[in-house]
């Protein structure tokens, strides 16, 4: 793991969940111990977070968003249950289901943007296991209870991939959209698209 100074902005490229399966966690799992909705939504992390080595290159941040726009829509699938495991606290998290086509993007993006960028955390293409986050700092007797009720509930759905947002935490501010990059043939969303709540 290397050390950023909090002075820097954080960045993450991510796909949003539709808000129907937001909407569908968020009813069956809000209520467990330690399971919460992040600001910026529940989302699947393609690449990051992570800080610019030196002002942020917009050169770069075209790139991205000439990869994306070459890089045709593609489906997920969310489910199942899983955690990662530490010492003293656990995190819970849907994971994704094999998918070709994203971990292709998650490597092409991290080869454009690796001179650019310092890495909250190492992840080599093999490491890279995508999901969607449901709770952090979990005690073993929380992430147990999450897991069963995960397990019991059974979530699963499929979704089309249209595009990704670059999500920004500033020093004392929350994860903020910062900016969309649509995959091939879609268009710009509408500002009023981009949901915070």
């Amino acid at each position: 793991m290397t050390d950023t100074p909090l002075k820097q902005p954080r960045l993450a490229l991510v796909i949003r969940v539709p808000r129907a399966l937001e909407v569908e966690i968020e009813d069956a799992f809000l209520a467990l111990s330690g399971v919460t909705r992040p600001v910026m939504g529940f989302h699947i992390t393609v690449l990051g977070p992570f800080t610019w080595i030196r002002q942020q290159p917009e050169t770069a941040l075209e790139q991205v968003a000439q990869r994306c726009a070459a890089t045709q829509p593609f489906d997920v699938t969310v489910g199942g249950a899983g955690s990662f495991d530490g010492e003293d606290t656990h995190s819970v998290y849907i994971p994704v289901h094999t998918s070709t086509a994203l971990r292709e993007l998650h490597h092409q993006l991290a080869g454009l943007l690796e001179e650019h960028i310092v890495l909250q955390r190492e992840v080599s293409g093999e490491e890279y296991l995508p999901h969607v986050t449901l709770g952090l700092g979990l005690s073993t007797r929380d992430r147990d209870r999450a897991l069963a009720e995960l397990e019991r509930r059974s979530v699963r759905t499929a979704f089309l991939v249209t595009e990704l947002h670059l999500v920004t935490e500033g020093p004392g501010s929350p994860w903020r959209s910062s900016r969309v990059f649509p995959l091939a043939d879609q268009p710009l969303p509408a500002p009023h698209s981009i949901y915070e709540s």
